[in-house]
């Protein structure tokens, strides 16, 4: 078996954990960036999000017809493969992901 098999065997870990906002959320979160951008693009808002020319067929979901994230974090998850997750405790959303999915996401803080 090659390593990648036993790394596989032994489960996946997400280590960088980014729960789903919606399309609205994510606009207000980068506004620090659209803010210092020197591409007008970007500055303006046209796109999505920063340098979002880079980005192709990037998720996107609207406030009202959004499900719960960390159900749709958990279910993306078990689609990829993924055994655990590792995710930082700095929302009520971070904060709620280890007691709603038990010892498969983990706060980056413990």
């Amino acid at each position: 078996m090659s390593a990648y098999q036993d790394a596989l065997a032994g489960g996946v870990v997400d280590t960088a954990v980014g729960f789903p906002k919606s399309r609205e959320d994510m606009f207000e979160f980068y506004e620090f960036i659209r803010k210092g951008s020197h591409d007008s693009a970007t500055k303006e808002g046209d796109l999505e999000f920063p340098a979002g020319y880079m980005f192709k067929n990037v998720p996107k979901w609207d406030a009202e017809n959004m499900g719960d994230p960390v159900e749709m974090l958990f279910l993306e998850h078990q689609r990829q493969g993924i055994t655990q997750a590792i995710g930082p405790k700095i929302s009520s959303t971070a904060a709620r992901a280890p007691r709603s999915t038990g010892a498969r996401t983990v706060g980056g803080n413990q």
